[in-house]
């Protein structure tokens, strides 16, 4: 009955997610989730993607996840409630109920909260924007994974980063990049250098992208593409994508992607194959068309 009352929730949550017409695959199943004939291509910058409007579950509902990250290694990242208060869960990339809290310092603030999460593509770093509440401080910390899967404190960025603003995955490396999206829609992306310093790199206003309000964005691990979910200036809000051919130049307009998830913690796979969101406590995702 349990299971009942949430895929019925599910069918509820549809249309906020901007999936009118989906239908619900558990991708527990080997044969609604076996691999296809050739590994995903993320293709040209150029190339907007499109998704399918068949979702499936990646996190069950009772870990109440959200902000979940992939990566090539097959680990991934998300915030889930523990015990007591929200932190910072590891698992392996598939199975529905793998995710345990993260070893390490990394796993929650003391006494703070966890505002965004940056998985590097290659599994082994993690940028994490963090809320302390004994100094009433943030910051995005930057850790990295050992060989018996602890999280190691590393050093902290100077990116300001406060409550209600979004950050986006990070860039592979050596040359990693990151995006905030500010209070007042202002998007700042960092870069770091041979020495892993990091600096601001540029600024956009939503403008920019033809868009008014920014609620999220994701930028994808080869740092071609960004996915936004924001406001046309006929006040709807929708997925968009823009792109660039090089890291070190701007990014243009961006164009709408009907298609595409509406929510706020958007995650393309480094493939390019996946769209991670969440709601209604559970994580979930759809695939890209080819």
């Amino acid at each position: 009955m349990t299971r009942s009352v949430f895929l019925l929730a599910l069918v509820g949550c549809n249309q906020a997610f901007g999936l009118d017409d989906t239908r619900l695959v558990d991708a527990g199943h080997p044969f609604f989730d076996a691999p296809a004939d050739a590994p995903p291509a993320c293709g040209a910058p150029s190339e907007a993607p499109s998704f399918d409007q068949e979702f499936h579950q990646a996190v069950f509902a009772n870990q109440q996840c959200s902000q979940y990250q992939t990566s090539v290694a097959g680990v991934a990242l998300a915030v889930c409630r523990s015990p007591s208060k929200f932190a910072l869960f590891e698992g392996p990339v598939g199975p529905l109920n793998g995710m345990t809290l993260a070893k390490g310092d990394v796993a929650a603030p003391s006494g703070g909260a966890i505002y965004g999460i940056g998985l590097a593509p290659e599994g082994s770093e993690a940028y994490i924007a963090q809320y302390d509440i004994p100094t009433n401080t943030s910051a995005v910390k930057h850790y990295r994974r050992d060989a018996t899967g602890t999280w190691l404190f590393q050093d902290t960025l100077p990116v300001t980063f406060m409550s209600g603003q979004k950050m986006t995955g990070v860039s592979r490396g050596p040359h990693r990049h990151l995006m905030v999206v500010e209070s007042n829609y202002v998007v700042r992306e960092w870069k770091s250098d041979d020495n892993g310093l990091w600096t601001e790199a540029g600024t956009y206003a939503a403008t920019d992208f033809g868009t008014t309000i920014i609620y999220s964005l994701d930028l994808t691990a080869d740092g071609l593409r960004v996915m936004l979910y924001a406001q046309d200036p006929q006040g709807q809000f929708t997925g968009y994508y823009a792109y660039r051919n090089t890291i070190d130049e701007r990014f243009g307009s961006s164009v709408e992607i009907p298609s595409a998830p509406k929510a706020t913690d958007i995650f393309l796979s480094p493939d390019c194959d996946r769209m991670y969101f969440s709601g209604v406590g559970a994580v979930f995702y759809v695939r890209r068309l080819p």
